[in-house]
């Protein structure tokens, strides 16, 4: 009966999962976030090394918190050298404004609650040019994060401007795991 009901909630659990790995600090010598991390860290490097004129950054899910709180760490601690290429983000069922906001505000304050808290605090780290959200009707991890809630489900193939750089896509209907067979149907 557990297997049956395990099966059926997988991908809240594995969602669940995925949140307390993120915000787990310990073991200090052994933790998933600094694992993720310092992979991330290498990456850059390899690719900094490579010469490359831009570099697009295509996430989901948790993805988008792991590579927009990284880039957001190399802004703090004024790593920018690092990231010498222009960098374009392309997010998909963000959860950032509605779940980790949400229910972790202590730590997540600097994302907003509402879309027009989003739209003046929740800004593409330095060195995004661009940063298109997009999300579907029927996510219930990530949704919109700068759209006012009352239009959020007004698909269209065209994204909405959020200020200079930017951008907000509702992809139309889909779940938490649509998203990508639901971008090549509609582009």
């Amino acid at each position: 009966m557990l297997a049956g009901i395990a099966f059926l909630y997988r991908t809240i659990l594995n969602a669940a999962l995925d949140v307390v790995n993120w915000l787990r600090l310990t073991p200090k010598d052994n933790n998933p976030r600094g694992k993720i991390i310092a992979r991330l860290w290498a990456l850059l490097g390899k690719i900094k090394g490579e010469k490359y004129d831009g570099m697009v950054i295509v996430a989901h899910s948790q993805g988008t918190v792991i590579v927009v709180e990284f880039l957001r760490y190399l802004e703090l601690i004024n790593e920018r050298q690092r990231l010498t290429n222009p960098i374009n983000l392309f997010t998909v069922g963000c959860p950032l404004r509605h779940l980790y906001n949400r229910r972790f505000p202590d730590v997540y304050s600097w994302v907003g609650y509402k879309p027009n808290e989003a739209k003046e605090k929740l800004n593409p780290p330095e060195g995004v040019v661009k940063w298109l959200n997009g999300y579907t009707t029927g996510d219930y991890i990530g949704r919109n994060l700068w759209t006012p809630d009352e239009e959020r489900d007004n698909g269209s193939n065209k994204p909405r401007v959020i200020g200079d750089n930017r951008q907000e896509i509702c992809l139309g209907a889909g779940a938490f795991s649509d998203y990508f067979g639901c971008w090549s149907a509609c582009h």
